[in-house]
């Protein structure tokens, strides 16, 4: 149950009040609104019932009290959010977007993503969570716990980027958190030096 529906209270003060789910709190918690700023108790009873009325559509509707609206996305299922981005990569694939052997590089990361979330005992429920610390742990489980090389952690650094961008575009969040998170792959190149012919070095000795 998401919430309860609202009632009007009565006494010292008036009020109207319901539970509605806390997604950070993950339980229900009360709400209340007051209405002892109406002096008169009869025009303070309609407008308790007419208030009662409002806050049941908008419950139905699936409004919560506890969640800006500008943010809502951000208290999706992280699940509900992948198998967004699964429909759409999917359709991509099909409408020749994505080459078929891209789809299959993408779904065999998002597929490790799930796994890793539901072994995690650092698993997530909502997609807010999905932020960098979260990510950086991700990365360390493909490389370390994993045993994969730096080029195979780095690809999928790549493809979380693409990943966050998507979230991003759609409203699930307002900043990519891959932003900072640097490839190892820069660390473990060797400088390649350019081999300089001895005719060229015996010439540049002699001036």
């Amino acid at each position: 149950m998401s919430y309860t529906p609202p009632r009007l209270y009565t006494g010292k003060e008036w009020y109207v009040g319901w539970y509605s789910y806390d997604p950070i709190l993950q339980c229900l918690r009360r709400k209340k609104i007051k209405i002892n700023h109406i002096s008169n108790k009869t025009a303070r009873k309609k407008y308790g019932n007419d208030l009662i009325t409002r806050i049941y559509d908008k419950l139905r509707w699936g409004w919560n009290p506890w969640i800006a609206a500008e943010n809502s996305k951000s208290y999706l299922t992280f699940v509900d959010v992948i198998n967004h981005y699964d429909k759409l990569i999917t359709k991509k694939t099909e409408d020749g977007i994505y080459r078929p052997e891209t789809y299959t590089s993408y779904m065999s990361y998002l597929r490790n993503l799930k796994k890793y979330n539901e072994e995690s005992k650092h698993s997530i429920l909502y997609i807010y969570q999905f932020d960098r610390q979260y990510i950086i742990d991700f990365l360390e489980y493909i490389y370390v716990d994993r045993n994969n090389s730096a080029r195979t952690r780095d690809n999928y650094l790549g493809w979380l980027r693409s990943f966050t961008e998507f979230l991003l575009q759609h409203g699930y969040m307002k900043e990519k958190p891959t932003e900072g998170i640097s490839e190892f792959s820069k660390w473990t190149k060797k400088k390649e030096r350019e081999h300089v012919q001895e005719d060229i070095l015996a010439k540049n000795r002699r001036y």
